[in-house]
């Protein structure tokens, strides 16, 4: 392929191909990839020449790969058929068959690197490959094509072709790749404490790669090194948050350290026991039990245990366990809809005051402060009876343990 980086990609003549984020391809200012059902084979076609371009294909393979359902009494007359259509929409007018975008040879087919084609992800490995040859000897120039790779990498590798078992392998190593550029990156802006372009680069990451909690981290290191503590602490309480509630895990221990630090940080000049106070008290919009963190509830449990011993008022921790007839084969999604109808009956059916914590992937613990023992019981029946009449798994069972808090622990 003709080397065409850091040219002009939008002029006459050169072929560009974007797949990172998006498919189009164009020529100049005309797009040539049009979105309807007449053409959806053939620009399939074009987009799997692209991911094999470094190998060349036997028709029987493509056919496998692309449409292993479809029956044609001419196999290789049809992908002939698909392969000229598809070559009148890429070629120039005029133009040998040797200098095609799709070239015959040995038996298989192949895109054609003698073409002037310019590919974004082909262009982006290559800015990624170029930086790490230099981050030693030349940092700043390290920085810059990074930077260059970064901005073309727009999301997942033909995000539209989802399930196409033969696009997954080679979207799976650009987003790796991906990935690993933005922890270059800002490494080597970090040692020339670049804080202000760490922000920026990892905002832009978010909307990319949102669950990679090192990005989180770097990004809350540098904002507390840019003095913005404040925005520090916010991003994090939203973050732990969003990867509880979509992902049900909790942040790594580094980063509740690191959060730690931030909270230190935000308090340690505030004098005023009013506005201690006021920061402290916050409204709650549930009338509901209260939600937490296993960290959360471990800090409470034990502040029960503490209470318990000075006043003697009796604090009960419950259980809540589901089980499936079948765990290992049972759907996974039916399995995190049958938790989340448990966590909903619990806010539900327990007083303001009372704590829940998701406590794995099939419990939940309480917390049921100020009651007699005799009520407990009473509890848990509400509970068992609300989650029966909201959930719509009628194969699911639910156990329930009630014992008092005492110490040693959970």
């Amino acid at each position: 392929m003709n080397d065409i980086r850091g040219q002009q990609i939008n002029h006459d003549g050169v072929l560009e191909i974007l797949t990172l984020g998006q498919f189009m391809v164009r020529r100049g200012s005309d797009i040539i990839s049009g979105e309807n059902k007449r053409s959806y084979r053939i620009w399939e076609l074009c987009k799997y020449f692209i991911t094999k371009r470094d190998k060349p294909t036997y028709s029987e393979t493509i056919m496998e790969d692309l449409w292993p359902d479809r029956d044609y009494s001419d196999a290789k007359q049809a992908l002939r058929t698909q392969i000229y259509r598809l070559r009148m929409l890429l070629d120039r007018k005029d133009i040998s068959e040797e200098d095609s975008c799709i070239v015959f040879s040995g038996g298989a087919y192949a895109l054609n690197k003698n073409t002037g084609y310019w590919l974004d992800a082909q262009e982006f490995e290559g800015l990624y490959n170029e930086a790490v040859h230099i981050t030693h000897k030349d940092p700043n120039s390290a920085i810059e094509k990074y930077q260059k790779a970064a901005r073309l990498y727009k999301g997942d590798y033909l995000p539209e072709l989802s399930y196409a078992e033969w696009v997954i392998p080679v979207r799976n190593y650009y987003n790796h790749l991906y990935i690993q550029l933005i922890l270059d990156l800002t490494s080597l802006l970090h040692d020339q404490g670049r804080n202000e372009e760490i922000i920026e680069v990892l905002e832009n990451a978010f909307l990319i790669e949102f669950f990679e909690e090192e990005f989180h981290f770097r990004y809350l290191r540098a904002l507390i090194a840019a003095g913005r503590a404040r925005q520090a602490q916010s991003h994090y309480e939203y973050t732990s948050s969003v990867f509880y509630r979509e992902m049900g895990i909790e942040m790594s221990s580094s980063m509740r350290d690191l959060y730690r630090n931030i909270l230190f940080q935000n308090n340690s000049v505030n004098r005023d026991l009013h506005l201690v106070q006021s920061s402290l008290y916050q409204i709650s919009e549930s009338d509901g039990a209260f939600l937490c963190t296993s960290d959360v509830f471990r800090y409470l449990y034990n502040l029960e245990v503490r209470r318990n011993e000075r006043s003697g008022q009796s604090v009960f921790l419950g259980m809540l366990t589901l089980t499936w007839p079948d765990s290992e084969n049972e759907d996974l999604a039916q399995m995190r809809k049958d938790m989340s109808c448990l966590e909903e009956t619990l806010l539900n059916s327990l007083r303001k005051g009372d704590v829940v914590c998701h406590w794995n992937e099939s419990q939940y613990l309480i917390l049921l402060p100020e009651i007699i023992l005799e009520n407990t019981d009473l509890v848990m029946r509400r509970i068992k009876f609300n989650f029966r009449r909201f959930s719509n798994n009628q194969q699911v069972e639910i156990t329930t343990t009630v014992k008092a808090v005492q110490p040693g622990g959970i």
